[in-house]
Formats: C-alpha cells, structure tokens, sequence
C-alpha cells in the first residue's frame, strides 16, 4: 500500500518557499550588525553555514522531484506485493544517504549558531559553564553521527543503492541510526533551548516582558515539531520495511522533505530573534519618534545660553525654580542649573542608546544584573 507522502508539486513549494525565507532571514541577520556597526559573530557565522546546508538539501529535493524520484511511490507486484526494483529505487537510496548526511551538519551547526548567541546575550559563571557543556555535547554528536552514518555501510556506501541484498548483508543497521539521530536530535534542541529560560526569568522585568521574551526564544521549537514528524516517519519506515509493505520511495520522501523543513525553519527560527531592530526600524511610529527627538534637541541647541549660570558646588538650588535642576557637570568642574526639560531629554536619549547597545548584543545582562534603588527613584524622579 502506498505511503501517504508529498506530491511532486508540494515537493516543488516547499523546497522554494522554506528556502527563500531562511535565506531572507539569515540576510536580514546580517544586514542588522552591519546597520548596527556590530562585528560578525561565531553566532552568525555558523547559522550562514547552516544555510548554507538548506540550499544543499533544497538543491537535492528539487532534483530528485525532478526526475520522478522524490513525491512518487515504489510499484509493487499485485499479486506478490514484492517491490518492483526500478532506478527510482536506488536513486532514492542515493539522495536519502547524501541528504541524511548533510542533514546531520546542518542540525549541529544550527545549534551551535543558537548556543552562541546565547553566549553573546548572557554572562554569568553557572552560564558559561552550561553553555560551554552543551557546546561540547553538540559538538559530539554531530561528530559521531556524521562517522557513524558515513559508515553505516562499512567503507563502501555505495552499497546502500546498488541491490536490496547489499542493503540487507552489508547496511542492516542504517535505519537504526537515522532514527537514533532524529531522536537525540529532539533531545537536544529540548536541551538548548531551555537554557535560557531560568535566566531571562530572573531578570528584573515584567512578567509580560518575560513571557514575551520567552515565547521569541520557544521559536526554534517549531524546528523541534518538524522533527518530531520526522522520527514518526522513520520509525514507520523501518516498521513497513521489515513486514513487506514496502514504499520505499514514499518513506524515503516523507523523511526527506521533513528533514528539509526542519532545518529550513530552524535556521528562521534562530534568526527571528536578532531581526527586532530591522523591524522596529521599518515601523511608521519609529520614524516619527526619532524625527521628533531630531527637532527637539536642535531646539534645545539653538536656545540662548542666558538660560543656563554657573553657580557654586555649595549653592542650592532655589525652591521657587520648579521648572530647573542642579545638574552634576561631566567633567566634574561643578554643578550647573539646567532646564529639566533639557536632563529628561537627555535621558531619553540615553535609554535609546541603551537600547541600541542591547539590540545590537553589545551588553551582556548577568544573573545578578539589576538597577539599584538610588538608580530607580531618580528615573522615576525624571519621568515625573
């Protein structure tokens, strides 16, 4: 009985659709550090790798599809149910074998892309440490299921494609090892991106800001829903193909155009969250706020120095004058009377820029990071 399985055409979509949004995405990415003047990370460099890899296995689908490959089913014979062996069927061990092994690159580099940018947002001792562990771990697997894949047929892999009893004699274990990797692939990511969570819930925001910055991290599990499905296949596939009722190129398109959604949307997932400037950028109310920030302090420059007197570290500041503040001079010569116009805009200003050096992953905000009470009652002496 035939696999239920993409068609040609869903084949077609997928493959074009999913890898012009990873690709779009990782451009993004990398057009914000350059808007921000924020240097190339080891972050973005590994998740360009990982696209890299996206286009391979798109290149793949799209071929195979093409050749009436992947989205077909494997014939049978009605009376036997024996499976018909065509080119077909060998090509699909061809391109299963060489997308599984591009697959397993593409995954590890993917998660290591994410663990370095958490390693770029957060510090702290107990961080570092666990990040650094969940580095190495990654690093392990990828490694050893890259060799063990690479493998999986003795030193010869043409073995998996030339006849089913090659198949049988020399490579038994291969489905095996997919679907131990596509098992410890979903362990993983449940690893990684968990990390995060008890830190950015210690920090000192409000639980909406916490949710909302939680749900952006929990976007690399959509990448973790596909490769769910993904072991569902694999284990249906090895079911299937030990009881007879064989649709080898079914099953095998099934794993493969999972495995491509996988990746596709991991490598968006992962750059979602560093796409925030670009899209604050582009938003109608931010231009106009920065217009209007623009306007006022020109004005405030163009005021007439009259406004603004020296006066002595030990004279106080008129109660009368509501509207002014004993300011500390920056060079640290004296104090000034200023407009509290004048000081609230040039905090606001200095929240923006606070802002900006977070966007651009240029402070690192530590377990213990919070603002102390002296700091909070004058903001909120200012904001009043």
């Amino acid at each position: 009985m035939p696999t239920s399985s993409p068609d040609q055409a869903g084949c077609y979509a997928v493959a074009a659709i999913l890898l012009i949004f990873s690709t779009v995405a990782v451009g993004g990415r990398l057009f914000v550090r350059r808007m921000k003047r924020a240097p190339i990370g080891v972050d973005d460099i590994s998740i360009s790798l990982s696209l890299l890899l996206v286009w391979a296995l798109a290149i793949i689908i799209i071929y195979g599809t093409s050749q009436g490959t992947i989205g077909t089913h494997t014939m049978q014979n009605p009376v036997t149910g024996a499976i018909i062996v065509t080119p077909h069927e060998n090509q699909i061990a061809e391109l299963a074998y060489i997308s599984q092994m591009i697959s397993i690159v593409a995954y590890g580099a993917l998660k290591l892309s994410v663990l370095f940018l958490f390693r770029r947002i957060f510090i702290g001792p107990l961080f570092s440490k666990v990040s650094l562990l969940a580095l190495a771990i990654v690093s392990a697997w990828t490694v050893a299921f890259f060799f063990a894949t690479l493998f999986q047929c003795g030193t010869i892999p043409s073995r998996l494609w030339s006849s089913p009893r090659d198949v049988a004699t020399y490579c038994s274990s291969y489905k095996y090892i997919q679907l131990g990797h596509a098992t410890s692939d979903v362990a993983t990511d449940l690893v990684v991106l968990t990390i995060p969570m008890p830190i950015i819930w210690r920090l000192h925001m409000t639980i909406r800001q916490k949710l909302g910055l939680l749900i952006v991290f929990m976007l690399g599990y959509m990448s973790t829903a596909a490769a769910t499905a993904r072991i569902v296949f694999i284990a249906q596939d090895l079911y299937e193909t030990t009881t007879g009722a064989r649709d080898l190129r079914g099953e095998e398109s099934n794993v493969m155009v999972w495995g491509y959604i996988e990746a596709s949307v991991g490598v968006i997932a992962a750059c979602l969250p560093t796409l925030r400037p670009l899209m604050k950028a582009r938003m109608p109310e931010s231009i106009v706020n920065s217009a209007r920030s623009k306007l006022s302090l020109n004005s405030l420059r163009s005021s007439p120095p009259s406004r603004m007197r020296r006066v002595s570290d030990e004279e106080l500041v008129p109660e009368s004058q509501e509207s002014y503040q004993l300011s500390k001079n920056g060079g640290g010569s004296g104090n000034f009377i200023t407009p509290k116009s004048y000081h609230t805009m040039a905090h606001a200003e200095g929240l923006a820029h606070f802002d900006n050096q977070v966007e651009d992953n240029l402070i690192r905000i530590g377990r213990d990071f919070e603002i102390s009470q002296e700091s909070q009652d004058q903001i909120g002496a200012v904001g009043r």
